[in-house]
């Protein structure tokens, strides 16, 4: 990782600036030799490459090795991996499990946004979902919140397993080797991810990594992926932060939430991972699904901004249940949750904003095929 340092207002990695300009400095010399030493660069590179696809290949058996399931392996919640798969039976269902960031309970809407919230939830309802009144998160930050309900579990659990177990803990790693999948994968599903950071990228579980089209490609997943592989992970390459390009965040909400019906027509059973960082800063849509324009500089101009965002999502959610449906090929179980609420005003910048008393209160909602939830 290096120290960070400051250059030109932006966070820079030192490691990586140093190496990057090594590197610079050292193909500089070798341009220079070239002429008079041409066959011994030559010789040069073909040696580095080799060395190069033997650290590769080393890390590609380390990974595989570890990816190994002894026979009759129990399932250990976010640590242990992919368990071997078996046909599912009967008329299994796809299921949604769709995380809207950052999304209030209705109660916190109702007394510190003065929005009533009731048509949507109404709405759910009409659609034959079950809607929890009470509903709170286990955690107040994004990355514990989803680690834990997709492992069923606590983090301090989870980590302490972990340890009994002699493997790193860290919340990507127990994410993306989460229990649930791996409990539907043993039902022959098959895994689709939308998710912009949190997810099960860096496992072997998804079938497909989902995400919208870009018109840069410094802002593509596969580049920022190599990226960060490189000792160039320290420089500020494409849209940095969740301000960075604001028509590039419209485009990922509004992509994901318009394609996850497509994944309904699969055959076979899939388990759909759809984290959408909305009503969540930053603010690109009004409650027509505009952009809202600057943020307000006062906490009651911020409260409605967000109000705002919430409505249209509001209209993208309800369509996007209809779509999954009327298109599914099976029958399906929606589970519609927030990881966290929302702070309110100011507090969306301030440092103690995971402490907030309405950080666990969330929207909590589900769809089951048989309607049953007793």
């Amino acid at each position: 990782g290096g120290l960070p340092i400051g250059v030109l207002g932006r966070e820079l990695d030192l490691g990586a600036l140093t190496a990057g300009g090594v590197g610079l400095v050292g193909v500089a010399l070798l341009v220079c030799q070239m002429p008079s030493e041409g066959p011994k660069v030559t010789r040069a590179l073909a040696v580095l490459s080799g060395a190069l696809m033997v650290l590769a290949l080393a890390q590609v058996i380390r990974l595989e090795v570890g990816q190994a399931v002894p026979p009759g392996l129990e399932l250990q919640g976010g640590m242990s991996s992919e368990p071997r798969s078996e046909p599912a039976t009967g008329e299994a269902p796809h299921v949604f499990y769709v995380i809207l960031d950052a999304y209030a309970r209705h109660d916190v809407l109702a007394d510190h946004y003065g929005f009533d919230n009731t048509p949507f939830l109404e709405a759910l309802r009409e659609r034959g979902f079950y809607v929890a009144t009470g509903s709170e998160s286990n955690y107040t930050m994004t990355s514990y919140s989803l680690t834990s309900s997709l492992n069923m579990s606590y983090i301090e659990d989870l980590r302490e397993a972990a340890r009994r177990d002699g493997k790193p803990w860290s919340t990507k790693r127990a994410t993306a080797h989460n229990l649930v999948a791996q409990a539907l994968r043993t039902k022959g599903y098959s895994f689709v991810a939308f998710s912009r950071k949190i997810g099960m990228r860096e496992g072997r579980g998804p079938v497909a990594f989902v995400d919208a089209r870009h018109a840069r490609a410094t802002d593509s997943q596969l580049f920022q992926t190599f990226v960060r592989l490189t000792p160039l992970r320290g420089l500020p390459f494409g849209s940095r932060g969740r301000a960075g390009n604001k028509p590039l965040h419209r485009a990922r909400v509004l992509h994901a939430l318009e394609t996850a019906p497509e994944i309904a027509r699969s055959a076979t059973p899939v388990f759909t991972f759809l984290h959408v960082l909305c009503p969540h800063a930053p603010f690109v849509f009004d409650a027509e699904g505009n952009d809202p324009g600057p943020l307000p500089r006062d906490e009651e101009g911020i409260r409605q901004v967000y109000v705002g965002q919430l409505r249209f999502l509001n209209e993208l959610v309800l369509r996007m249940i209809d779509e999954i449906v009327a298109t599914s090929t099976r029958p399906v179980l929606i589970v519609l949750q927030s990881d966290h609420g929302p702070n309110t005003g100011y507090e969306l910048f301030s440092a103690d904003r995971g402490t907030s008393p309405h950080r666990r209160k969330i929207l909590n909602a589900y769809l089951f095929p048989d309607r049953e939830y007793g």
